[in-house]
């Protein structure tokens, strides 16, 4: 055994409680002064302090809720399973939890990064038809090393360092994006209200727009080329995710009407619908039809890069509502993007902000590179530690 630690049951060495939920049509359970959390709202963070909805006193006794005291490490046993934080005030919670109240044997923090480590595991003790989840039973089941506190304390310690730069390093990123939003504003002012009185353009006079290529699952006739292509998924704001890339049959006429050009805008037709980010690459790549591939008509009148901002400034304002048909998800349909209006400012100016925002996108990648870096150190220690 690794470190000579030994390996032991949550159930021995945590008390192991869960949550409920008050009936949501009395009144006089809700709006009260006491947390009550909620799976949806444990992210990546480490400690929670304040949930969204609060409980009274009477939905308490009501309900038989255990109260999970300060340094409670929270589990979420359904929807999903095994995301992780801790309390930093005493807490209630869902059903939705199975929650661990450590005892002298194990440091709450040390727990933490344990059961980050054995996620996959604990999801797969999960069980059920309609969602899986996991059971108390299945939780006290739960093996983990238990080396002596002081190498716990150790173990947190490095892990914690690792973290808190990584932490600097995505509010760094976060900065330099409100940097990129606040170069908009001070450039061009609210695309809305228009308040430079820029001369106001219609998406279709300045755009030609395609949807991809509809997937066929069809047999392809032999001529056809099997090729990666870009999904909704793949398209963030303002950037581009490869890490999901799948594969299309393409006619050699597909080929040259879905391949990208650079500069080419790409926008969400569905999902998030209106979430667009440019094309900056030499090597084209094909798209299918959840996207719509703006290229503008005339390259002396609009940078896409400018286009993609005014987008965002729309759809943070909610003005690009008007424009999604809703049903059972958001569509932005070729129809409706045609009517969008935009301000069209001189080009040499959208071209300056263009040149300050990939400057930006520069500092942003070198940080993302760090960023990395420093998952795949966290990712190593680890797997040193527990593994």
């Amino acid at each position: 055994m690794k470190h000579n630690w030994e390996y032991k049951r949550l159930g021995e060495v945590c008390t192991v409680i869960g949550g409920s939920t008050p009936k949501t049509e009395v009144a006089e359970y809700w709006n009260g002064e006491h947390n009550w959390f909620t799976p949806a709202e444990i992210s990546n963070a480490k400690y929670y302090t304040y949930s969204e909805r609060k409980i009274t006193s009477s939905a308490v006794r009501a309900t038989g809720l255990t109260l999970l005291p300060i340094g409670t490490v929270l589990l979420t046993s359904r929807a999903p399973i095994g995301k992780v934080g801790i309390l930093t005030k005493a807490s209630y919670c869902n059903q939705g939890f199975k929650n661990l109240v450590c005892g002298q044997s194990v440091y709450n923090e040390y727990l933490y990064y344990a059961l980050i480590y054995f996620k996959e595991e604990i999801k797969d003790k999960g069980h059920g038809a309609t969602f899986k989840e996991i059971s108390k039973r299945d939780t006290e089941n739960i093996s983990i090393p238990v080396p002596p506190i002081e190498v716990q304390e150790q173990i947190v310690a490095e892990l914690d360092k690792i973290n808190e730069v990584m932490y600097d390093c995505r509010l760094l990123l976060r900065n330099l994006d409100d940097l990129a939003q606040s170069l908009f504003y001070d450039f061009f002012g609210d695309p809305i209200t228009n308040p430079m009185g820029w001369e106001i353009g219609v998406w279709g006079n300045l755009f030609d727009t395609i949807l991809g290529k509809m997937l066929d699952k069809k047999k392809q006739i032999s001529e056809d080329q099997s090729l990666q292509y870009l999904a909704n998924q793949n398209v963030q704001w303002g950037k581009f995710d490869f890490s999901d890339l799948r594969t299309m049959t393409f006619s050699e006429k597909e080929i040259k009407k879905f391949a990208l050009k650079k500069g080419d805008l790409l926008i969400c037709e569905g999902g998030e619908a209106g979430r667009c980010a440019v094309w900056n690459c030499e090597a084209p790549i094909l798209f299918q039809k959840a996207l719509h591939r703006a290229r503008p008509k005339d390259n002396k009148q609009l940078n896409t890069i400018f286009v993609r901002y005014c987008l965002e400034s729309l759809k943070k304002n909610d003005a690009l509502k008007n424009f999604i048909s809703k049903s059972t998800i958001e569509h932005l349909t070729g129809e409706k993007l045609k009517k969008i209006q935009l301000p069209v400012p001189p080009l040499p100016l959208q071209e300056k902000f263009a040149e300050r925002i990939e400057q930006i996108e520069a500092q942003k990648r070198n940080v993302e590179a760090t960023l990395a870096n420093l998952q795949t150190l966290l990712d190593s220690r680890m797997d040193y530690w527990f593994n």
